[in-house]
């Protein structure tokens, strides 16, 4: 369930947010290869997983295959 602020805890927050700044102190990556071990996060589960991208290149592979079948032997559907 989403929060309701109130016009007064909305300005609270606003003055804490301008005061401190939290968007100086970022955690991210600085060096390239922290920035390139950061870019690969997306791999480590769902659509781009490696075992994902494996499956989906052999089903791409037996595609291709049946295709050329299909041509050789005239097949039509």
């Amino acid at each position: 369930m989403a929060r309701v602020w109130t016009d007064e805890q909305r300005q609270r927050q606003r003055e804490l947010i301008q005061r401190t700044q939290p968007w100086r102190k970022s955690t991210g990556p600085v060096t390239a290869a922290g920035k390139a071990v950061s870019s690969q996060n997306a791999t480590v589960h769902g659509f781009c997983s490696n075992r994902v991208r494996v499956r989906l290149r052999d089903t791409m592979r037996v595609m291709k295959q049946v295709k050329r079948e299909i041509k050789l032997y005239g097949l039509e559907f």
